[in-house]
């Protein structure tokens, strides 16, 4: 019976993977449990879900909703309210019913009370208007910043006025305001085009920085919704926010150099609502009844860092304009936000070879410094980011050969005096800072800190084993995640900075592994189907901005294996948190895609086809024209001979892996139709890849690994042919002496296809591989995070990269997890969980834990002369198997011990 006393609960109650989140949108909102406690076996057979509109509700019986249903899911459970009902909170709780290990049809208590809050139910909820600082603000700012341009940013070929650089000083607005006696509820919404800083009667609110988030601007905004009661009182009042460039008009995405990428002034949207006991509502809306000042920042740009000036003077007063800009755009926030999410002390402080002022945090990061610095009167302190030195031990400039990239804040003393600094509205991708300026030779170690940002995400796995290498590799795949998730998927965080599809798709299996980025990609797949083009086509970065697509001549619309990210990666996120909506939601897009690459496969083919009437028939089923990629950053080859060598085959093979994955994926959604349909043109697609790409059980064109590794792990060869390909593929690794020449798009699979076609000590030499190119060099090295190019210092410690903090070779680690900590799924979100590790050879022990929408997922393995000994954490309302050489072992959840 329910109520019954037992020693199971139900814990961390989420709402769109939120606790209690604010400010979420009006629509059908999707929760989320956990049963825990010290039992084994335990499996969830029903549910109940009440929800009220006041805490106090559930024990008077003033329920406005409930549903009961017999049915084990506990992660993204749909609440279908009849009406929701904006700005408004929602409570709610859950009870389960569960099976034991001896006892059926348990109902747990009553969970407490969680909640969540709806945000604006469209643009007419806005009273607030876009307001920037008016035209004789940015008069003065032009005349005053001009001086900070650089002259001829592109050498002789852009002289100063060509070119309009930004770097203007930053908008502080603000408005005083006097509220009543009796403030029972206050809330914010605010948002802004390029970022913002809040603060109400002198105190920062909420957690994030460089708020909102990076979106395609002129299609999507989101707001943020803070509860403010805490911060505001009965009489006089204060808003001040600080406006910056941001993505929105900054220099945001380094290679191309572009600023201005959606406008030119950054601009506000806020509203501020006060609820008194009385019941009366009062609000303050930005308009032009707002000011503007500047301040001690001169400039605040994304990439190229701040000025910061201490000189005091009058502020002199602007007014501000109102704006017509779209209130559609600002939609509510979803997901995490971008935060502080570690503090690193320096390690050392030191003068490099050239004399220079060293800080080094022993972590390559995202983030910016937090510094204790004293300057004399009208000093100008400098600080400069590196992550790496040059081989001679001098700081390096990573960044030196891009025209804007000066990366630098500067801090300008007006008197001598103390200051903590901390840049407010920019990041750098940096290890090392070079300091110049101080008239005192050294600077203390516990002066100088490194804040590192990213979005707020949680870490869910961990991988210890052995082997120290092998835990500094995984150690370094977290930290480039955690450098490269900052609001978007981006390639780096030190130089291009843009959301790379194809970068996020090899790595979405691995990035799961590691941390909950289910919001994360949700996230930005919204914004990838807000930039799919008119003909389908998803772009090889999202947001898609003109720093892109404007670049003649344009490569940038899409590549087999970028745009199709858009099937790859909802469907390992399908994978790895069993969440229906990550299929259903980009489905629409998926087959417009498809469409798009179906249409480029029948109206075009390789010109030397074009009268050869025999065969040209087969080439509307491969995709091999066009601008694409190949397997780019193909070890040992030029980057674009590369591309040239492997770009025909390889897009034929993604065309094959999308058509196998959207039947699955049309399955998986109940669309029969479209299910036939990709399995014809799947068959389609493989008999005509073997007529022209497949000769005598090997490649009929120039050969390289990652070639074999795809169509072995696509499936397009199989029987005899994949053995012939799988004995080919071990031949040439061999002939590299072990070493890897795979790209991006295939070096994801080289590992696992090598194991499971039998070549398993292969697969060890590669993984342990210690000397270029190889993962463990980079560790051999001193490397903290993954490297894009795989000797990006060589082995005389010459510097040869230009990013030492890119994630894509990082996709290894779901090997790790999988072969040595030997934890896989057979359904989705770890619902049936198979513990088998297999690649145990040199190791003593591993142990692995993540982190599921279930729970505690852990595996400690040991060798001992019996076999394996186990220690094994199985989460509640899921179920295992252990397999070793000799058989299978099946476990319910609890804790177990045993030896295989």
């Amino acid at each position: 019976m329910r109520d019954t006393v037992y020693p199971l609960h139900v814990v961390d109650l989420r709402c769109e993977n939120v606790s209690n989140p604010m400010g979420i949108a009006c629509k059908t909102p999707y929760v989320s449990w956990k049963v825990s406690g010290n039992l084994n076996h335990v499996t969830q057979t029903a549910y109940a879900i009440q929800v009220a509109l006041q805490a106090s509700d559930f024990e008077s019986g003033q329920i406005i909703w409930e549903q009961n249903e017999p049915s084990d899911a506990s992660y993204a459970v749909p609440l279908r309210l009849n009406e929701i009902q904006e700005k408004t909170v929602y409570y709610w709780r859950v009870q389960v019913c569960v099976n034991t290990e001896h006892e059926h049809g348990l109902w747990l208590p009553w969970t407490e009370v969680a909640s969540f809050e709806t945000g604006f139910k469209d643009e007419s909820s806005w009273s607030g208007k876009w307001i920037e600082a008016d035209d004789r603000f940015y008069q003065i700012a032009d005349e005053e910043c001009r001086r900070y341009w650089k002259e001829k940013p592109y050498g002789d070929k852009a002289s100063l006025n060509e070119r309009d650089q930004g770097l203007r000083k930053l908008p502080y607005l603000s408005k005083e305001f006097q509220l009543k006696a009796g403030i029972e509820k206050a809330r914010i919404y605010i948002t802004a085009r390029g970022f913002y800083e809040l603060n109400i009667n002198g105190h920062k609110v909420g957690p994030c920085v460089l708020a909102p988030d990076f979106t395609a601007y002129d299609k999507c905004i989101y707001y943020q919704t803070f509860d403010i009661a805490d911060a505001v009182q009965e009489g006089d009042n204060r808003l001040d926010i600080i406006l910056a460039d941001g993505w929105y008009a900054g220099h945001a995405q380094g290679i191309p150099g572009n600023n201005h990428l959606y406008g030119v002034r950054p601009s506000l949207l806020m509203q501020t609502e006060i609820y008194y006991a009385n019941g009366t509502l009062e609000v303050i809306a930005s308009d032009s009844s707002f000011q503007a000042t500047a301040g001690p920042l001169q400039y605040a740009d994304l990439l190229m860092g701040e000025y910061y000036d201490l000189h005091a003077g009058q502020a002199q007063i602007f007014g501000t304009v109102e704006r017509d800009y779209s209130m559609s755009v600002a939609m509510p926030q979803k997901g995490a936000m971008i935060v502080a999410t570690d503090m690193l002390e320096a390690s050392r402080v030191f003068r490099d070879a050239a004399g220079s002022l060293i800080v080094d945090f022993g972590q390559v990061i995202a983030g910016r410094e937090r510094l204790v610095i004293t300057g004399s009167a009208e000093s100008i302190v400098t600080i400069e980011h590196s992550e790496e030195l040059d081989h001679a031990g001098v700081f390096y400039d990573v960044m030196n050969t891009f025209p804007f990239h000066d990366q630098k804040n500067i801090i300008r003393f007006a008197e001598a005096q103390t200051i903590q600094y901390e840049p407010q509205f920019t990041f750098q991708g940096f290890r090392y800072l070079r300091i110049s300026g101080l008239d005192y030779d050294n600077i203390r170690p516990e002066d100088c800190q490194a804040v590192v940002i990213g979005t707020g995400m949680p870490v869910v796995g961990s991988f210890e084993c052995s082997n120290k290498e092998l835990n500094q590799l995984m150690r370094n795949i977290l930290w480039s995640q955690k450098g490269n998730m900052l609001s978007i998927p981006t390639d780096c965080p030190q130089r291009e900075r843009a959301g790379f599809t194809g970068d996020a798709q090899i790595f979405g299996k691995a990035a799961a592994l590691n941390m909950d980025v289910s919001g994360f990609f949700s996230r930005w797949l919204e914004q990838c189907r807000l930039e799919q083009l008119e003909r389908g086509q998803i772009p090889i970065v999202v947001p898609y901005t003109k720093a892109y697509s404007e670049i003649e001549p344009n490569p940038g619309w899409t590549s087999a294996g970028w745009g199709d990210m858009i099937i790859f990666l909802p469907w390992d996120m399908y994978q790895a948190y069993g969440d229906i909506r990550f299929l259903a939601e980009n489905y629409e897009s998926m087959l417009k895609w498809m469409e798009y690459v179906e249409n480029c496969a029948q109206e075009t083919m390789p010109e030397k086809y074009y009268m050869d009437f025999e065969n040209r028939h087969r080439h509307k089923y491969l995709w091999n024209t066009g601008h694409h990629w190949g397997d780019w950053q193909v070890s040992g080859i030029e980057a674009f001979q590369g591309v040239e060598l492997t770009k025909e085959i390889t897009a034929s093979l993604f065309y094959y892996r999308a058509a196998r994955t959207m039947m699955l994926i049309s399955k998986e959604l109940g669309d029969s139709h479209h299910y036939e349909y990709y399995k014809a043109l799947s068959g389609h697609i493989y008999h005509a890849f073997h007529e022209e790409y497949l000769a005598e059980g090997k490649l009929a064109a120039e050969e390289w690994q990652g070639a074999y590794v795809m169509a072995i792990a696509f499936g397009m060869v199989d029987g005899d042919m994949k053995d012939a390909f799988a004995k080919r593929l071990n031949e040439m690794v061999v002939k590299q002496d072990y070493h890897l020449q795979t790209g991006f798009l295939s070096t994801p699979f080289l590992l696992e296809t090598l194991w499971n076609c039998g070549y398993q000590e292969t697969a060890y030499r590669v993984l342990y591989n210690d000397t270029p190119p190889s993962w463990l060099y980079q560790v051999k090295q001193g490397a903290t995070t993954m490297w894009e190019e795989w000797e990006g210092i060589d082995r005389d410690g010459l510097v040869k990269g230009s990013s030492f903090n890119h994630y894509a070779f990082g996709c290894v680690g779901d090997f790790v997890y999988e072969k040595i900590g030997g934890l896989s799924m057979l359904a989705p979100g770890f619902k049936k969980i198979q513990i088998r590790p297999e690649a145990t050879e040199n190791l003593e022990y591993a142990e692995t834990t993540i982190q599921t929408i279930y729970g505690e997922l852990y595996v400690k393995w040991v060798k001992k002369e019996e076999g394996l000994q186990y220690q094994v954490k199985i989460p509640h309302n899921t179920r295992a198997v252990i397999v070793g050489k000799n058989g299978q072992v099946h476990l319910g959840s609890g804790v177990h011990e045993f030896t295989i």
